[in-house]
């Protein structure tokens, strides 16, 4: 009697999603939605809704009728409704429902060489952790951020089996501001089950490697930045999910971790950065030669000398780019090097050091702040 109830309810579990859409959040919930066509008697017709599980919330089930009939009633939780119709008639029901426990996530990896990017390849992760079995049904992933109020629940009930991976092919849509990546074929996604789906691989992506020293970010170490446009002309060209990202380097013989990163959502056209760490052979310096603060009219004036030194332990020679934050209504006096202005409140240096060099940069600045 045990083995056979144990039966039933993996059944139940397992039940067929065929031509059934599921569409993945990454806030941990899906979608799950379906069309039921049913022959209706004119009159009251009660209608089994076998294809909602069992461990449903009432309120996260929306059923509606294509055509024209009426629900009287929606029985819970063995899911069924009674249906008023006005004459004998085909109807298409419409049904939609939240399933809790099930989110995806993008990763990506940078392979690379000492000046190139190599490979740019991305991966969608499902994992579901809800109690249902998803049988060749048609998956897209959401990538945005749609207002939910509170957490979507459900009962608990019972673990199911692991099934293998299968990668699918898919395609990108924009709908309702967002963007869904969808996959032509069907796929399985079982209870308790991780489903990764390879998703970019892309070997001839153009990209800029540069060394930048933010005093903000740390006082002596000079960062290496992947700089990278995602267009066609570039080798990209798609919408990019956030996720996390992390860098190899081909060697000869061997793979090196280099490094992770966490890259933002990025737009087709949108440029974007990597940061990979701090470069071991270049550290910088930034001292405050002279400070002053004084009042003129209504205004606080901060007077400052500044010096940065950056140095180039390298064989050959780098570019370094040495960004800085000024605050209020600012202005340069003088500068060793030209400077170019980013945005109201930052500005960047370019200095070129020799092997085994040490550059400085000098440059006084005044600003003032309404009192």
């Amino acid at each position: 009697m045990k083995k056979l109830l144990a039966l039933l309810i993996f059944l139940i579990l397992s039940l067929s999603f065929a031509d059934t859409n599921l569409t993945v959040y990454s806030r941990n919930f899906a979608l799950v939605s379906l069309e039921k066509k049913v022959n209706l008697k004119q009159g009251i017709n009660y209608i089994p809704l076998d294809e909602i599980p069992g461990d449903i919330s009432f309120s996260s089930v929306y059923i509606n009728p294509q055509r024209g009939s009426v629900i009287k009633e929606i029985v819970y939780p063995n899911w069924a409704i009674w249906v008023y119709s006005e004459k004998d008639m085909e109807e298409i029901l419409n049904i939609f429902y939240f399933i809790p426990n099930i989110s995806w996530n993008c990763e990506h990896f940078l392979l690379v060489d000492e000046k190139s990017v190599l490979n740019f390849n991305s991966r969608m992760i499902i994992q579901n952790n809800s109690n249902n079995n998803f049988r060749n049904i048609k998956l897209s992933l959401l990538a945005g951020e749609p207002q939910v109020i509170e957490p979507i629940s459900a009962r608990t009930l019972l673990k199911a089996e692991i099934a293998e991976e299968v990668p699918s092919e898919e395609f990108i849509e924009s709908k309702g501001e967002y963007k869904i990546f969808s996959y032509k074929e069907p796929v399985n996604i079982l209870a308790k089950q991780y489903k990764i789906l390879p998703w970019l691989d892309n070997k001839d992506v153009i990209s800029e490697k540069i060394y930048f020293y933010d005093y903000q970010r740390n006082v002596s170490g000079v960062f290496i930045e992947w700089l990278f446009e995602n267009s066609r002309n570039k080798g990209l060209g798609i919408p990019i999910p956030a996720g996390k990202i992390r860098i190899f380097l081909k060697d000869i013989d061997k793979i090196i971790f280099l490094g992770e990163s966490f890259l933002k959502d990025v737009a087709e056209g949108e440029k974007f950065s990597i940061i990979q760490g701090i470069a071991f052979d270049i550290k910088g310096e930034r001292k405050i030669l002279e400070s002053k603060e004084y009042t003129e009219a209504k205004n606080l004036v901060r007077e400052r000398k500044i010096q940065i030194k950056i140095r180039n332990s390298k064989k050959e020679k780098v570019k370094v780019e040495v960004r800085e934050y000024l605050e209020g209504d600012w202005q340069i006096i003088s500068s060793s090097l030209p400077y170019e202005k980013i945005d109201a409140n930052r500005i960047k240096f370019i200095l070129e050091i020799g092997p085994n060099e040490e550059k400085s940069l000098n440059y006084f600045y005044k600003t003032k702040f309404p009192k």
